[in-house]
């Protein structure tokens, strides 16, 4: 399901691995957030996904802190998570009201991700890759050991699916470094249940 969202809006993706992460930031003709502190100090509303799992001790809170955009921008949280984690996403929601943090001026806890998007200036899209991650090292693992080439001679290998046994590799696009050049994989697996 593709979102829009108000053309103000910055899009931070937060992607984590291992201990360390990676800030990307999307911008259009919308202020960088070095310029949000020429913005009026209205409550910015940051819209967050995933709040109700780890990261709600550590980005949740920082945020609320006033970490992310300066100790003077008061902010309203839109935290979301999925359904069956509804407890979780209140209990999150309590924590941050009982924290007392000068700079949250509201917190909005949601399982509907287009009400949860309804009027936020911010994005904050967490997503986990470690496992995901892990499923694709292990596709170009038990690619490249049938083949018998390196690993870093296996490209365009696709993983569909969330970790699980519905997982799906994809393998139609995926190219093999040979002595003979460049070949793709299903040329040179001929038993499609291998």
């Amino acid at each position: 399901m593709a979102l829009r969202f108000p053309p103000r809006l910055l899009s931070i993706l937060l992607y984590f691995y291992s201990s360390q992460s990676t800030l990307f930031i999307e911008t259009d003709s919308h202020p960088s957030p070095l310029d949000l502190d020429q913005m009026a100090k209205e409550p910015v509303h940051i819209f967050i996904t995933g709040a109700a799992g780890q990261i709600r001790y550590t980005i949740v809170p920082m945020i609320a802190r006033g970490v992310m955009l300066g100790p003077n921008q008061p902010a309203i949280l839109h935290i979301l998570d999925i359904q069956p984690a509804t407890d979780a996403l209140n209990v999150v929601k309590m924590e941050l009201v009982d924290a007392t943090f000068p700079l949250l001026k509201g917190v909005v806890a949601m399982t509907d991700v287009v009400e949860a998007c309804t009027g936020v200036n911010i994005a904050v899209m967490v997503g986990r890759f470690p496992r995901k991650q892990l499923d694709h090292n292990r596709a170009l693992g038990h690619i490249s050991k049938g083949l018998n080439v390196q690993v870093s001679d296996v490209k365009n290998v696709v993983i569909w699916g969330n970790h699980s046994s519905t997982q799906y590799l994809d393998v139609n696009h995926a190219t093999v470094k040979t002595h003979l050049g460049v070949k793709p994989v299903p040329e040179l697996v001929v038993d499609d249940a291998w």
